[in-house]
């Protein structure tokens, strides 16, 4: 999965840390310019753990049917052991 944010458009910004089970993660939020890919409203949130510098946590928020209906969104989260396998 990291490797899109490495796409054309696609634009960072970075938040204050925020504890989850006693780890102040470091939080980046990866968005994209309008018009970009498919889903241009889709945001992920990294979650890089300080102590071991690797992505422990991504919050995915899907944006659905952009150019034929109303968006709807969801979000979930997903652990880097649930997209490494």
């Amino acid at each position: 999965m990291p490797f899109i944010f490495s796409d054309p458009g696609v634009n960072f910004k970075v938040f204050p840390p925020e504890e989850h089970d006693d780890i102040d993660y470091q939080r980046v939020t990866a968005y994209y310019d309008v018009n970009v890919g498919d889903t241009p409203g889709d945001t992920y949130t990294m979650f890089i753990n300080p102590e071991t510098g690797m992505l422990d946590v991504v919050l995915h928020t899907v944006t659905t049917g952009p150019l034929t209906q109303p968006a709807a969104s969801s979000s979930g989260i997903r652990t880097t052991s649930q997209w490494m396998a």
